[in-house]
């Protein structure tokens, strides 16, 4: 995960892997539709008020010079 700071705003980023799209965006919808996360969500947003105002989703193609992933364990 990435931080960076431009102005009073804080941006987060972090990079996942993902063997296609199609599971990307089913991946995405399950955590989503999960209830534990929708009521942690929900919890935490009353306490502190809404912590994400916006996604941004990017899909990076590697080039042929990228470094070679590797899966996490």
């Amino acid at each position: 995960m990435w931080e960076t700071r431009l102005g009073d705003r804080t941006e987060f980023v972090y990079l996942l892997a993902w063997p296609d799209e199609k599971t990307m965006r089913h991946a995405w919808e399950q955590f989503r539709a999960n209830e534990e996360w929708k009521e942690i969500k929900k919890v935490t947003s009353a306490r502190h008020g809404d912590l994400v105002g916006e996604i941004q989703d990017r899909i990076l193609t590697p080039t042929s010079y990228s470094p070679a992933i590797h899966a996490a364990r």
